[in-house]
């Protein structure tokens, strides 16, 4: 797996700052905010989470990255049920993507996810 170092320090609190820590550039990440902004969770290929609320991330991604060579899918609810979205390579915005249509309009991925799994291809 490629690293690169950042710098990260994460107070009693729950604050993050800069430290030095190592951040993988394979696999899969999931982010709070949009283009990839506030807390993020990475995961290597093959690592699946069967319920986001283990994290305390249930329902709060708002974006996600794909290295090269990955799959993830995320799923509305817990244990992989619900409805699901899979992504190959790239960066995406989740308040951009739908998920289901009605009468009212779409549904978006934003907030939504609460189980993952990242594979390799």
């Amino acid at each position: 797996m490629n690293m690169k170092k950042i710098l990260a320090v994460i107070t009693t609190a729950g604050t993050l700052f800069m430290a030095n820590a190592a951040l993988a550039e394979d696999g899969c990440w999931i982010y709070q905010h949009t283009n990839g902004g506030g807390t993020v969770h990475s995961f290597e290929g093959g690592e699946n989470v069967s319920s986001l609320s283990s994290l305390n991330f249930n329902d709060e991604a708002s974006s996600v990255k794909i290295a090269e060579g990955y799959l993830l899918a995320i799923f509305q609810h817990d244990n992989y049920g619900g409805k699901y979205r899979t992504f190959g390579e790239g960066t995406f915005n989740l308040t951009n993507v739908g998920m289901i249509h009605s009468f009212w309009g779409w549904t978006y991925w934003n907030d939504q996810a609460s189980s993952i799994r990242c594979k390799k291809k």
